[in-house]
């Protein structure tokens, strides 16, 4: 970030940049947004496939293993060797008042309900009034636009709570 890019300079050190960091402000989500109508196309496109985006609360039903559902999925479609930090499933963190938890789930015609297609988790970053996105995992049977949708979400969400900005990490 820039911040680290003016101290080392301050101090008299060289550096280079090896690695972007994507910085979105929430609040100039929507005008961006309105700029894009590919994204916009992709998001309607969930839409229409039944896809829907709820918020997650440690006092819901027992959405977790609709989670390990998502994320097994996921998984079984990555041939990686284990990578620590980047491929370990998620462990859904406590307390969770500070932390948003969105899943997308696509309605199930046949059997009727709701199918969990893909979650993100996004957690404060301290002292920083900004959020990083930690996981987005999207089951492979997802319809296209299904991740545009909840970021979309996540972005509305962290703009009513007044973040200043949003990374999704390196």
């Amino acid at each position: 970030e820039q911040r680290l890019v003016d101290y080392v300079a301050g101090a008299g050190y060289a550096g280079i940049k090896i690695g972007a960091l994507p910085v979105w402000q929430p609040a100039q989500w929507a005008p961006m947004l309105a700029q894009h109508a590919y994204l916009r196309r992709q998001m309607r496109r969930a839409v229409n496939k039944g896809v829907r985006v709820y918020a997650y609360s440690a006092g819901g039903r027992n959405w977790q293993a609709d989670f390990q559902d998502c994320l097994r999925a996921w998984q079984a479609r990555r041939r990686l060797p284990a990578m620590g930090f980047l491929a370990q499933p998620p462990e859904f963190p406590d307390p969770w008042a500070d932390r948003i938890i969105l899943g997308a789930a696509q309605a199930n015609t046949k059997e009727g309900g709701h199918r969990m297609v893909a979650f993100l988790l996004a957690s404060p970053i301290p002292g920083r009034d900004g959020f990083l996105v930690e996981h987005i995992i999207r089951d492979p049977s997802a319809p296209n636009g299904t991740v545009e949708l909840i970021l979309d979400e996540c972005m509305q969400r962290l703009h009513q709570r007044g973040s200043r900005h949003v990374t999704l990490g390196l």
